[in-house]
């Protein structure tokens, strides 16, 4: 096999994990395709210029999309700990700051922090009675006072 055919294979081996993967990070398809950097690199170079994979920064993280994903709405990426969050919140609608917190076992700034970034995208919905919150799924604005 010459070097062209294993370029192809290894190309066509990035763009199928992109397209069963969609959003992924560079160094998450580094660790599960187990390629070099710089073999990485080039190949994903490669495919934005032959427009097979487009890439859209999300945050921190570069994502990689295939191209027929380009007209999508692609959602924001969730960290961990936000999904956690979310997965407290859908169990046990109605919680505390200070519940999460206990149930996160992480720093109250974290839990505020990801906290913030939910409610800002409208994932977390903030009530505040007697100036003590709690949060269910859904908008912020509706039905509470939203902060």
């Amino acid at each position: 096999m010459n070097r062209l055919d294993i370029a192809k294979k290894v190309r066509r081996k990035i763009l199928t994990h992109i397209k069963n993967n969609p959003g992924r990070h560079f160094s998450e398809i580094l660790r599960r395709l187990k390629l070099s950097s710089g073999r990485l690199t080039y190949h994903i170079l490669k495919l934005e210029e032959a427009e097979k994979i487009f890439a859209k920064y999300d945050g921190y993280w570069k994502r990689f999309y295939p191209i027929s994903a380009v007209n999508d709405v692609i959602p924001k990426s969730l960290t961990p700990k936000q999904a956690e969050i979310l997965r407290i919140i859908t169990k046990h609608p109605g919680s505390t700051y200070m519940k999460i917190v206990d149930r996160c076992g992480k720093t109250r700034q974290a839990i505020y922090y990801h906290m913030k970034k939910l409610a800002e995208t409208g994932m977390i919905r903030i009530d505040c009675v007697k100036g003590k919150h709690f949060f269910y799924l859904g908008k912020a604005g509706e039905g509470s006072n939203g902060k």
